[in-house]
């Protein structure tokens, strides 16, 4: 069977491919982020939630110049804050879908979408979606956000660890709190398919 895999770079980074084609979303600047080793990915597209450091290291990305791009992507036009951009700006949600498989990465939401969006991220097969709070949405309201919406997959991201990431915001255990069937990985990769159990999966930073 098909799949989408899923590699996750810390942060808000992952890597998404589909047969043979790859995509970098929301690679973030050398030395911006505590704790986290300097990106240096190789892909065929380059993805940019908003332009914070944090999300906007296109340069550092090498691009193959590919074109074949077998994802139909859809751009979802939102906020980085509760009041409508005036703290932080805007912030592009994206579903990436492949042979049916729909896998959307939300940036840095920080608020709820509007039902026209929910409709939108309906029938999700995995969502990448930041738990951590302060510069996004709390932990308490992604939750509510993933129960409405109902993905099958929930990845985590834009969450502080041990020893990386922004003092502002929480570990994932402020996310997973309110959650059930867990799966942590040994791994920073997982595989998406087109049914799928619904699970919290927790990849594992490298």
């Amino acid at each position: 069977m098909n799949s989408i895999k899923i590699e996750w770079f810390g942060h808000s980074c992952f890597r998404i491919s589909y047969d043979g084609f790859s995509a970098v979303i929301d690679p973030y600047e050398d030395g911006y982020i505590p704790g986290l080793k300097p990106l240096r990915l190789s892909a065929d597209a380059v993805y940019c939630s908003h332009g914070h450091g944090d999300h906007n290291a296109k340069e550092l990305v090498e691009l193959s110049g590919r074109t074949d791009n077998p994802f139909k992507i859809t751009e979802i036009h939102s906020w980085h804050d509760d009041v409508k951009g005036a703290k932080r700006g805007a912030n592009i949600i994206r579903i990436f879908e492949a042979d049916g498989i729909r896998v959307a990465h939300f940036g840095d939401i920080g608020c709820f979408p509007t039902d026209e969006q929910k409709i939108l991220l309906s029938n999700l097969n995995a969502a990448m979606i930041p738990v951590g709070g302060f510069y996004t949405m709390e932990p308490n309201y992604i939750h509510n956000l993933v129960n409405e919406l109902n993905p099958e997959v929930v990845i985590p991201c834009h969450y502080s660890g041990l020893d990386y990431g922004f003092n502002e915001i929480q570990r994932v255990d402020a996310f997973l709190e309110f959650e059930d069937n867990i799966k942590f990985l040994d791994t920073n990769t997982t595989e998406i398919e087109r049914n799928n159990e619904h699970k919290i999966v927790v990849l594992k930073y490298k």
